[in-house]
């Protein structure tokens, strides 16, 4: 098994009311691209007026990513129509290759009127190759609800093997009934595919649950040597001492069976609690630049306090 070590956290963003600009809250899963040999897009999802998530950018220097050179203000996808399972929020989870042009993963939100306030579903968008212009596939989920997934899906990753596609996603197992409201308890599950359409889910989790009410979420993996390494993000769902997220660990020889290591190979969290990320980080995305590695996530307050890095040394 391969070794992370993380170096001191570097804070890049943090969405505030601005004018002229519709984003004003959160920074929720940043999820970098390359737009050039001096450029780095950061794609992350911020909360609208209505408190529905959308996603937008930054661009940063590609070399020093603490140097802003643009900072979006305008909407880049619209929420789906009224009942859709994307009617009340979009948020960006991957970037792949496809076809001369590039496939992006996003969850959907769809607000509920009864005691389950939120539905989620995984849809796909087609973009170019600069990826300034976005279109749907489909106005309904790619991944949605079914026998295998019967109260919801979200927070998807592909890996592309040979001639198969593997998938890392979350899955709704419940909801409880919290202090004000309910809850939904989810973690990770597999699947594959030979056509990123139809999709064999794996019936166990891949990810174990430590207690009934842990939530485990956003899988992040990269495959080395033939050998899985995951990140994600957990809380618990109840006790509010447990309610803030943090980034854990999961080894795997297979993609299918893994090892929960959550104290091991993650990026650390401060105790300053004017930090960013005071005692509580989220949403990981690997990234590689010419030789260096990093890793981009989100902080405090379920990406509240802004997003920023570290960058990785594998040993």
């Amino acid at each position: 098994m391969k070794k992370f070590i993380f170096s001191k956290p570097t804070f890049i963003h943090k969405t505030g009311k601005s004018k002229n600009s519709p984003f004003i809250s959160h920074n929720v899963r940043p999820l970098p691209f390359k737009i050039n040999d001096s450029t780095l897009r950061i794609f992350f999802a911020s909360r609208l007026k209505d408190d529905t998530p959308s996603p937008t950018f930054i661009d940063v220097d590609i070399n020093d990513q603490t140097i802003i050179k643009k900072v979006n203000k305008k909407l880049l996808v619209k929420a789906g129509k009224n009942g859709a399972f994307d009617s009340d929020g979009v948020v960006f989870t991957q970037i792949l290759p496809y076809k001369n042009k590039y496939l992006v993963q996003y969850s959907g939100w769809k607000r509920s009127r009864y005691k389950m306030t939120i539905d989620m579903g995984i849809g796909y968008l087609l973009t170019d190759k600069k990826l300034t212009k976005f279109k749907k596939v489909s106005a309904g989920p790619v991944i949605h609800k079914d026998i295998s997934n019967p109260l919801g899906v979200s927070a998807s990753l592909i890996l592309k093997e040979k001639k198969k596609f593997k998938l890392f996603y979350c899955r709704i197992i419940k909801w409880i009934k919290a202090k004000h409201d309910y809850e939904m308890i989810y973690t990770i599950f597999g699947g594959e595919s030979e056509d990123l359409y139809n999709w064999r889910y794996y019936k166990k989790p891949l990810i174990k649950q430590k207690y009934s009410t842990e939530v485990v979420s956003a899988p992040e993996v990269i495959k080395i040597n033939g050998n899985y390494y995951m990140w994600y993000s957990y809380r618990g769902a109840i006790n509010k001492d447990k309610k803030k997220f943090k980034i854990g660990f999961a080894y795997s020889r297979s993609g299918a069976n893994w090892k929960r290591l959550d104290k091991k190979n993650i990026p650390r969290t401060s105790n300053n609690k004017s930090d960013w990320d005071y005692k509580s980080n989220c949403y990981p995305i690997f990234y590689k630049h010419m030789s260096k590695h990093y890793v981009f996530y989100s902080g405090k307050g379920t990406g509240k306090g802004g997003f920023g890095f570290a960058t990785v040394k594998i040993k």
